[in-house]
Formats: structure tokens, sequence, C-alpha cells
């Protein structure tokens, strides 16, 4: 069932029998939507999701070293803690404190690059982030220092976690509530490690309202626990036997399989090397007035984007072979109040047209599907079910899991950023690029604002053997950004046109006189207040 030898699973075993009190707990277990990430990672699909920040000038390098560290220890909880994967079958993973043994050099370090330091060369840094492992015995979670960028002028930080520590926004929040709290003078956060602590485990319960057996310290409280842990026992049993039932249906060929719009890839064991692409930075201002224009959101536009990007770059190529894509949409259910690292999301199948030429076309039937998703129970069932269903994350096998996650074509997340630009110990960071992890020989295509730009970066795997302009091969992933850029660009235009069908539309129902009376007024109105 692991990929443990079984005298390490029986190990396992011994030393959790040995452990186990539930009167109280003595370890802190991760939870069923942080074990999912475990479960379903190999070494050609690393759980990492990243950030890359681009700052507008340089910090010197043990600065930002000493704040990493400062970071970890104020932010503590999981950014002080290793994750111990204790694999057997019933075994559940835990968090353990590392304590003397942080060490600041296993989670930071440095890269210079050639001139001319530009986004192309950030991106091979970015890819290759992707592809590497942490440190089991460490905080799962690594910083490079990319000097060298822009000639030298600046820098950038590729942050890069484990997805079983915390999800995009739990990291996100975390490090937004840390830089907020820098002091200009010593350079280092005023927050403290307790307080920072209490602040995040009253901000995860906050809105839940407590039963009277929980506000009662007794013999009950222990006994339910106790109760729990059985309950979960049994649900790993009859997971087991599902999971069985399932396999064998799937080996039969009774599961079945959709098209992918990829030619079949290689079978490949080990570390398979990653290549990561973004845009540059799109005008949010300008995303909001085409939205507005077309009748749609935010979120619907840039899907729109992807898709249409995804179809010219696949029929470009002769390469388009589905009429959907089937894409995983990962939403947070975090409250807005809760800073804390963890994971706090669910997520729902969208399937993206990839088959209509006509731009209007394609974002109304985006809009619409997103319109049915957002009125499902979908996310709030996985978000539930998989807090249980993945309490044992080692009773799934892994071919299986893959097996049925690679069933997607991708998977695709929009994560609002700050609304406003970030200071980093008084500099500011000029972009904010998210990285999320791509699905089994698919795509993560990743969309973030931050201020008044938005951008978007798709990582995937990389085949140097591939030629350029071919799914895999180097620079696909820039491109195929480049291309939801390009789509991006056809919307302004289209919304433009749009505009100028509705102004005209108007005036030749009321006349242009009319109009040009109501545009006086209006005008004259402005003045009065100016004169104010």
């Amino acid at each position: 069932m692991t990929s443990l030898p079984l005298s390490d699973q029986l190990f396992n075993m011994l030393n959790d029998v040995k452990e186990w009190n539930p009167l109280p707990p003595k370890r802190q277990y991760l939870t069923g939507l942080d074990s999912i990430f475990l479960a379903a990672e190999k070494p050609e699909v690393l759980g990492q999701v990243s950030g890359i920040y681009v700052f507008e000038k340089r910090i010197d390098p043990a600065v930002v070293k000493r704040q990493v560290e400062d970071y970890c220890r104020k932010t503590g909880s999981r950014a002080m803690q290793r994750i111990v994967r204790n694999e057997w079958i019933f075994g559940r993973p835990y968090f353990e404190d590392v304590g003397d043994d942080f060490d600041i050099d296993q989670l930071f370090s440095y890269v210079k690059l050639p001139s001319p330091g530009n986004d192309n060369q950030i991106m091979e840094v970015a890819g290759k982030a992707q592809a590497t492992d942490f440190n089991w015995r460490h905080p799962l979670m690594h910083c490079t220092y990319v000097d060298g960028v822009d000639n030298g002028r600046t820098f950038a930080l590729v942050w890069r976690a484990h997805h079983a520590m915390a999800d995009g926004q739990g990291f996100t929040r975390a490090l937004i509530s840390y830089i907020a709290s820098i002091d200009p003078a010593t350079g280092l956060s005023t927050m403290s490690n307790e307080s920072s602590a209490r602040l995040a485990a009253m901000q995860h319960k906050a809105g839940r309202r407590k039963s009277i057996v929980q506000h009662v310290k007794s013999r009950t409280e222990q006994v339910k626990d106790y109760i729990l842990s059985l309950a979960l026992l049994c649900m790993g049993l009859a997971l087991y036997v599902f999971n069985m039932v399932w396999i064998f249906i799937g080996a039969t060929g009774l599961g079945g399989r959709k098209s992918l719009w990829h030619p079949d890839p290689k079978k490949r064991a080990g570390m398979v090397p990653k290549q990561v692409g973004w845009t540059s930075n799109l005008s949010l201002t300008s995303v909001k007035r085409v939205k507005t224009i077309l009748g749609c959101t935010v979120n619907d536009l840039l899907l729109a984007c992807v898709a249409g990007g995804l179809q010219s770059f696949c029929e470009s190529h002769g390469q388009l072979k589905d009429k959907n894509f089937v894409m995983l949409i990962p939403t947070s259910l975090r409250r807005s109040t809760d800073f804390a690292i963890s994971n706090e999301s669910a997520g729902y199948m969208l399937t993206l047209p990839v088959s209509l030429s006509d731009p209007i076309a394609r974002v109304r039937a985006v809009a619409s599907r997103m319109d049915l998703l957002k009125k499902s129970l979908e996310p709030t069932g996985i978000y539930v079910g998989g807090k249980f269903a993945f309490a044992f994350p080692w009773l799934y096998r892994k071919s299986w899991l893959h097996s049925n996650v690679g069933k997607v074509h991708g998977a695709v997340t929009n994560v609002p950023g700050p609304a406003i630009p970030l200071l980093w110990s008084g500099t500011p960071i000029t972009r904010l690029i998210p990285v999320i992890p791509c699905t089994p020989n698919g795509l993560g295509i990743a969309i973030e604002s931050y201020a008044d730009h938005v951008a978007v970066s798709c990582n995937m795997d990389l085949d140097e053997s591939l030629p350029k302009g071919v799914f895999y091969g180097p620079g696909t992933a820039a491109a195929l950004c480049k291309a939801i850029e390009d789509e991006l660009r056809k919307y302004e235009v289209v919304a433009e046109q749009r505009c100028g069908e509705m102004v005209r539309e108007v005036m030749s129902k009321v006349g242009v006189k009319a109009v040009k009376e109501e545009v006086g007024r209006v005008e004259k109105e402005a003045e009065g207040k100016k004169a104010k």
C-alpha cells in the first residue's frame, strides 16, 4: 500500500501503538485536507506551492536571510515543524517541532543570474525549484534569493512550501501579516511567536458556535476523543475495502478514462524536470473594464482567456484533441479574518470550452458553467469529506489516485492578492507571481491579482528531448502564458467594439441631441462640484 519496506511499516506501527494515548492526544496530526497532498504525491509530481516576488531594488541577501528566519520563528506553528510521514497502512502523518534542529541554511539558498537577469532566467530557476524535493528533517519550505535580476539592479525571491503545510491563501496571508509588521529600524517583525500563534488559533475558530461540551474540561470530553479515534479507525477500514473494490473495477476496464489533449506521455520514473512560465503584469483596471462591458466577473473573463489561450496554442500546433478541458478549480473556504498557515480549501471540476471560435460565446459558456458550480454543494462536500476520507492517507494506492487525477487536464486557481503594493523593509515588491503544482502529465495554472495588476503562471513537465512547440518541449509554459496574454488583448478589442455598438444603439433610440444634452449636463455638474 505504501512505498516503504514492510519492516519500516511494522516499526512505524509499533511506534504508533507505543505513543498512542487518546487522553489527551500527544501528537498534532495532519488533517485530511493536509494529508491528501502526501497521499497523491510522488517523485514525478511534487505537491509544492510557490510564490515569486520581484523587488524594486536590491536588498542585501544576509538581511533577507535573517528576515526569513525571523518569519519562521515569529509565525511559529507549522513554519517551525517538520512532517513525520508515519507510513504504514493505518498510520497518520503528524507535525513535530524541530526545536534546536532548526537550521536556516536548510531553508535558504542563493543564486546569481548572469546578465541580463531577465524573466526567462528567473523562470528557469523557478522550474528547477518545482522539481526539487524538500529536506524532510526540516520544515517543508524553502526560499531562494535570486540575485542579478535586471542587470544586478534588483533581485527576486522564489519562495516555495509543501501543500501539506498550507494552501496558497494560507501562505500569502501569513507572509502579508509578517511583512506588514516589519519594523524599519530593526528590519524584523514586531509580532511575537506567542501572540501570532494565539491570534491564528482564535481566527481559525472565529464564527464557529461552541457547544456546552466544548466549554467543559471533563472526562466526557476525553471519552468523546476516544470514540472519535475509534470512529476514524472504522472509517479507515471501510475506505480500505472501498479502494480494493474500486481498483478491481479500474483493472477490469469498467472505470473508463477520458481522452487527453496531449500525446500519450512517456513513462518516466524519478524526478521529472519542470518548466514554469508567466505573463507580464496585466492591468487589473483593464480587466475590470472589459468584464463590465461583457457582463461577467473578473474570474469568468480570466478563465475564458485561459481557455482561449490553450485552444489557440493547441490548434496552432495541431495538438487539440478534446472539445473541453477538464480542470480542477480549487476554491478557498477560509474566513476573511483567518491568517493561519493551514489548508482551508476545496474545489470542483470545471469543463473549459476549447472548441469555440467566438470569444463572446466562450466567456458566456464559462460564466454559465461557473454560475452552476457556485450554487452547488460540491466544494463543501469535498471540504468536509476530505477531512475524514484522508485521515489515513496511506490507505490509498498512489496508482489509483494518479489514474483518477490524471483524467483531468490540469488545475486552475485564482488567488486574490494584496490590493495595495507591499513594502518589504521599505522596498516595494513590484511583482507577485503564484505557482501551483501541476497534475500528473497536466498543467498547473495560477492567477493572482496584486495591486493594480494580474499575473498568470503555468507549471508543467519539461522534456528537453522534444522540440519547441510540442507539449512538454522547452518553452511551452512561457508560450502558453503568452497565448493567454494575447487572448486578453483580443477581449480588450472585442470590449471596445461592443462598447461602440452599445453607444450607437443608445443614440439610435434616444437621439444624438438628447445624448449630447445629457453629456453637457453631467459635465456642468462636475465643474460645479470642482468649483465648490
